[in-house]
């Protein structure tokens, strides 16, 4: 608003002073608009992730890292939990519970609450794994089961939850039997991988041990277990270690860490499910030694990831529209031994745990889902597992 004021004449110098005070105490002011402005490492431009390692000197347990999408930087790691070897974990949907593997001889998993105030966490209790070296696990879908996969005794431990997400006594224990062609790594059963279909019906296991995927019926009311079937045998020798559903479609995909290949395959309404591909992960003129890892797909279900130990790398695959794969690209890790990585769809992120180089390191993920360089790395001791923590994020 705009006020003229004509000059005032000396008789009524009172009256033009009375009209001043009034004009400016009861007419709106006007004044540019603010720009909006978001601090620096608010909940908004900070993405808060927690870290497993294997520990060591260098190395405690949990520990997390803030990365900021604006300034495209990473925070210095905090430790939030001393453990031994959290190698890998998972957590609820609203970020208020978190699990995590002990991997040694005698595995442990650990359950912890998140304090929402500072982001702290607090154990709530912990609980034998049933078996040795665990190195990975999963929530049901209702989050009332949590399954974990012991590697080196073979079998698999699916445990009951209370309210306050505590593990209860007396789990299910599934014991693999078998073994592989490779005489180093397939002696015996190694369950790699445990997850639930996202309707619940079914519960697989991925034993690289023993080149299969193992299938169980799972009653959601009464977290019943059925007999186990063998849902997909790979070639002799593949090394099957982890697998991701299609977000939209019956389709699954597997990764072999010994043959470096991933697997597309159909499921069936009986869990079985049927290989229509197999493609490397690695590229043709690469003849290293390399073991395949990780693998995730995106949300749209139209970009598959994986990682390459060895060739060091992250390989992006384009999913067909009748669930076949084609390579897209590969890019270097910038590090050595991508155990895991961390795909945040929304996000436009990828992160990568090296494990042999002691980093974590930022990509890019473009609309086509191709990754680019960041340029930014945290270093963490021996990271074998990342996890985005929902919920508020303090510095």
């Amino acid at each position: 608003m705009s006020l003229t004021v004509s000059a005032c004449r000396a008789p009524h110098y009172l009256a033009c002073i009375f009209s001043l005070l009034y004009l400016l105490f009861t007419c709106p002011v006007y004044s540019e608009p603010e720009q909006s402005a978001t601090p620096a490492n608010t909940p908004q431009e900070t993405i808060e992730l927690v870290t497993g390692s294997y520990t060591s000197e260098h190395s405690q347990g949990i520990y997390r890292i803030f990365y900021n999408t604006q300034t495209q930087s990473f925070s210095q790691p905090t430790l939030l939990s001393q453990m031994k070897n959290p190698s890998f974990g998972t957590q609820n949907n609203d970020g208020t519970l978190l699990y995590f593997v002990e991997e040694q001889q005698q595995g442990y998993v650990r359950s912890f609450k998140r304090n929402a105030e500072n982001a702290s966490i607090t154990p709530i209790n912990a609980h034998s794994s049933q078996g040795q070296n665990p190195c990975h696990l999963s929530l049901s879908p209702s989050e009332q089961h949590l399954a974990v996969a012991n590697y080196s005794s073979g079998n698999v431990a699916v445990f009951k939850l209370s309210d306050t997400g505590a593990l209860v006594d007396q789990p299910t224990v599934m014991q693999h039997r078998g073994r592989g062609p490779n005489a180093k790594r397939q002696e015996g059963p190694h369950a790699h991988w445990a997850q639930w279909t996202p309707d619940s019906k079914f519960l697989y296991a991925v034993d690289l041990g023993t080149d299969q995927v193992m299938g169980y019926t799972f009653d959601t009311s009464s977290g019943h277990v059925g007999r186990p079937f063998t849902a997909l045998k790979t070639e002799p020798g593949a090394g099957p270690r982890h697998m991701v559903f299609h977000p939209t479609r019956n389709w699954a995909y597997v990764i072999n860490e010994l043959s470096n290949q991933i697997v597309f395959a159909t499921r069936n309404t009986d869990g079985q499910l049927h290989s229509e591909q197999k493609i490397s992960t690695l590229p043709d003129d690469f003849d290293g030694p390399s073991q395949a890892a990780h693998i995730a797909i995106n949300n749209a279900g139209t970009r598959l990831y994986s990682s390459n130990r060895g060739h060091d790398s992250i390989t992006v695959f384009k999913v067909a529209s009748n669930g076949t794969l084609s390579v897209l690209q590969h890019i270097a890790t910038q590090g050595h031994w991508p155990r895991f990585f961390l795909l945040l769809d929304d996000e436009k992120l990828l992160f990568v745990a090296n494990e042999r180089s002691n980093n974590v390191v930022a990509f890019r993920v473009n609309a086509l889902g191709m990754i680019s360089q960041t340029g930014q790395s945290a270093q963490v001791d021996q990271p074998t597992y990342l996890g985005q923590v929902t919920g508020p994020s303090k510095l």
